[in-house]
């Protein structure tokens, strides 16, 4: 895929993606969580967020701003749905943004 065709395939919106979802698992989201020794002023971003857990747990558990990045509509509107369920402080609004392209 050219430069050009990832800028016109970006600005045409979301897409759906060429992979399954497959939900991180709770202890796993928390063993990340621990190993990323997170500081109360970090930002995490979390890239194929999917439904949100990893940003929406990071800020919920260490009040901490996050980031969730998504390509799948479906995945955003759970996120969405899920953040909005928490109302946490700081927490990011998830960005429906195209990250899959091919390297020349």
């Amino acid at each position: 895929m050219s430069a050009q065709s990832v800028r016109s395939h970006a600005k045409a919106g979301p897409y759906a993606p060429d992979v399954i979802f497959v939900p991180t698992p709770t202890e796993t989201v928390m063993k990340m969580l621990r190993l990323a020794e997170i500081k109360p002023n970090d930002l995490l971003y979390d890239l194929g967020s999917d439904d949100g857990r990893i940003p929406i747990t990071a800020a919920k558990l260490y009040g901490i701003r996050a980031v969730d990045i998504e390509i799948d509509p479906k995945m955003i509107e759970v996120a969405r749905a899920r953040a909005r369920q928490v109302r946490r402080r700081g927490l990011r609004p998830i960005l429906p943004t195209p990250i899959f392209f091919e390297l020349p």
